[in-house]
């Protein structure tokens, strides 16, 4: 109202300058009184439009608008004032999370699913029935298994976790869940393919089976630590997680390209045990490096009490160098756009003093051959782990990830046979092979985006040498007798290969990166494998097998 006031006020004083300079007053007042009217009229049609545009916003729909808003925010300050009068906070950071208002508590809550669906096509996959010779050791496996094609659903993983910090940031914790899959009658394993206790030969079709699940979907522990930054870079940690040692165990199952992690991965991991870490991150030489050195309890040595681990002392050791990039870039194998290109180079070493005295089982009878079986090696295999690997990220180059990997390790019984007890028990001595055997493998991985962020392709190769023999450490698989063999140890013979060749293709299709994505990949295995790795959907058999798999996955 007042800029037209003003306007009208400065023509009415341009006019009235220019009127008194070329008329009389009365004309001059005439024409004054006839523009104030106007002023008047137009000031008063203002305040009309005003008021009528004032109203028509306020529609009935738009009142009950605005009174739910109003109820939205009552409610929700009711409930931030009940939080704050317990001095906490909630929400989501990528997690949900509880925190102390201070910030010196926090809890966060995330979770994994994958439903997945597998085929697998084997020929000459080995019967249940095993022949044993003078020795004990096996001769041959019959191949009675006439269904060469095996397919199905299964839940591979349903995790539920809770990590955070006490106290202050610097004492965080985590607590990790799973489910096992419905697949045998042991104890629940150590989590992903690598972990927990292994099917012994003669009871089980096709040997061994380094991705064996649990019977009837059982709820038990992977993840459960505590950590303390103590200095600068400085942290002790301890409980039960994963030792420092293969860089493709400590990269989530959920955050693979391919469906699972790689066979040489599942055979040679430390996967998760129990002890005590000492890890630094921060400058070597003027270089972003992380190192961790932890005493443990030996492989698969979850859930384990302190009296039935498999050694006497087992230590591991890993060192990674960041070259470029950030240490985030490799928490997965996706190089996705926007980051940065990121290469690092790593290796590690596991020693492990297999457990003094000897524990054999007894009385557990050989399907076919009549006898009790003594058939596992005592606890005192050594083993010495290594593995050097390579992983880079070129976001600016089709989203290109790499990784390749070394890993080996050689075995010493200390040539301590297992002799038979009991009329009629087979003895299985392992006469010179039990004295050292030296086993390595190969994996080699690219992937790059199809569709930037959206769909990407890959393909792995994978090598392993066996050496001789099938060596799978183990715990509680003693059925019969109640006692425990802590390693699985025997000479590859029969129709299995010493050498064995894998080949992975795969793509996978993000909706919301991993958080949920579907992915479809095809393993080949060429050559006759002796140890199944059936949560990867792969069978011990005779000859070349080929395994479909496809899978949905969501994270929270």
């Amino acid at each position: 109202m007042r800029p037209i006031k003003f306007l009208m006020c400065s023509l009415v004083l341009g006019i009235s300058s220019g009127a008194f300079a070329g008329s009389d007053d009365s004309d001059l007042r005439a024409e004054l009184e006839a523009l104030k009217s106007q002023v008047k009229t137009q000031a008063t049609e203002i305040q009309q439009l005003r008021a009528a545009n004032g109203d028509s916003w306020l529609t009935q729909r738009r009142a009950e608008e605005v009174k739910t808003l109003i109820r939205d925010v009552l409610s929700d300050a009711d409930t931030r004032a009940s939080l704050a009068e317990g001095g906490m906070t909630a929400g989501w950071n990528g997690h949900f999370y509880l925190s102390s208002e201070d910030g010196n508590f926090l809890m966060q809550v995330s979770g994994v699913g994958q439903a997945r669906y597998t085929f697998n096509r084997a020929r000459g996959r080995p019967g249940s029935v095993i022949t044993t010779n003078a020795n004990g050791a096996v001769a041959a496996a019959n191949n009675n298994a006439t269904d060469r094609n095996v397919a199905g659903f299964s839940v591979r993983r349903a995790q539920i976790r809770f990590d955070g910090h006490l106290f202050d940031p610097k004492f965080t914790y985590a607590v990790q869940i799973n489910v096992t899959n419905a697949n045998n009658n042991f104890s629940p394993p150590a989590e992903d393919l690598g972990g927990g206790d292994i099917q012994i030969y003669f009871d089980h079709p096709g040997g061994p089976d380094i991705g064996a699940g649990n019977n009837s979907g059982d709820i038990y522990l992977e993840d459960a630590w505590f950590a303390y930054e103590f200095a600068d870079g400085w942290t002790v940690k301890g409980g039960q997680f994963k030792a420092p040692f293969l860089h493709d165990e400590h990269v989530s199952g959920a955050h693979q390209v391919a469906i699972e992690r790689a066979f040489v991965t599942d055979l040679f991991t430390v996967d998760y045990t129990q002890g005590v870490q000492l890890a630094y991150d921060g400058q070597l030489v003027g270089q972003p490096v992380r190192i961790a050195g932890m005493i443990h309890d030996g492989s698969y040595q979850s859930n384990t009490n302190y009296n039935s681990d498999t050694t006497d002392i087992a230590l591991s050791g890993r060192i990674d160098v960041l070259l470029a990039g950030d240490w985030n870039e490799f928490e997965d194998y996706q190089a996705w756009s926007g980051k940065p290109m990121a290469l690092k180079v790593g290796g590690a070493f596991t020693y492990e003093e297999g457990e003094g005295g000897r524990s054999t089982l007894t009385d557990t009878t050989v399907p076919g051959a009549g006898a009790p079986f003594v058939g596992v090696e005592p606890n005192t295999v050594d083993v010495f782990k290594w593995t050097i690997d390579v992983a880079a990220e070129f976001p600016d180059m089709f989203g290109l990830s790499l990784f390749g990997a070394v890993v080996g390790q050689h075995l010493d019984g200390n040539g301590e046979p297992v002799s038979a007890t009991g009329a009629g028990a087979v003895a299985f001595p392992l006469p010179g092979i039990v004295d050292g055997a030296d086993q390595w493998g190969v994996v080699l991985q690219a992937s790059a985006f199809v569709i930037p962020d959206k769909m990407d392709a890959f393909i792995r190769y994978e090598y392993v040498d066996f050496d001789g023999v099938v060596f799978v450490n183990m715990r509680d698989t003693a059925r019969s007798s109640g006692t425990t063999s802590n390693s699985l140890y025997y000479p590859i013979s029969g129709p299995f290969d010493d050498r064995v060749h894998f080949v992975t293709v795969g793509s996978n299709y993000y909706f919301h990166g991993n958080a949920a994505k579907a992915s479809v990949d095809l393993v080949y295995v060429l050559g006759s494998l002796p140890i199944a790795d059936s949560g990867a959907g792969l069978q011990a058999a005779g000859d070349d097998q080929v395994s479909i798999r496809a899978q949905f996955q969501f994270m929270f």
